[in-house]
């Protein structure tokens, strides 16, 4: 069960300067803003139980429940705006890495498979100084990095 966020993911959201959270904000709406919201376990625990996740519906006897961005917004009174996609779907791995600016590298091939963990992308985009530690893994410069970090941010 989630009982909140991981602390890299806060980390990282913590050290975006307030025009960064802002551009963040524009690319995700309220998504954000559920950093300042405490899980409730017995609510969660509760919902638990009538999570179909073959239908990814909450099944409640006679009825399904599939509650939209807009209403957990609304229920957790955030300001929903919406939004298109953060990055098209059909990304090929390769597409990907050249998208947030990195090399095709050997050694990032977990981009191959339509997968990338967060302690990655926090290591080469969450830290202000991942530039100058990963620069020759980067195919953009450090202006383009910077634009890029919100990009992965999103991502995770």
């Amino acid at each position: 069960m989630v009982e909140g966020f991981p602390s890299k993911l806060k980390t990282w959201w913590e050290n975006f300067t307030t025009s960064e959270k802002l551009a963040i904000a524009r690319r995700l709406g309220c998504l954000p803003m559920l950093f300042k919201v405490n899980p409730d376990k017995h609510v969660i625990r509760t919902l638990i139980q009538f999570w179909d996740p073959d239908y990814v519906v909450f099944a409640v006897k006679d009825f399904e429940l599939t509650p939209t961005l807009e209403e957990i917004c609304y229920f957790t009174s955030l300001k929903y705006r919406g939004r298109g996609q953060i990055i098209p779907h059909s990304q090929s791995g390769k597409k990907f890495l050249l998208y947030l600016g990195l090399k095709n590298e050997k050694k990032l091939r977990c981009f191959e498979h339509n997968w990338v963990s967060l302690d990655c992308l926090y290591e080469i985009y969450g830290r202000s100084d991942s530039y100058k530690v990963f620069r020759k893994e980067f195919s953009c410069t450090y202006v383009h990095w910077q634009a890029r970090r919100l990009i992965a941010f999103a991502v995770a």
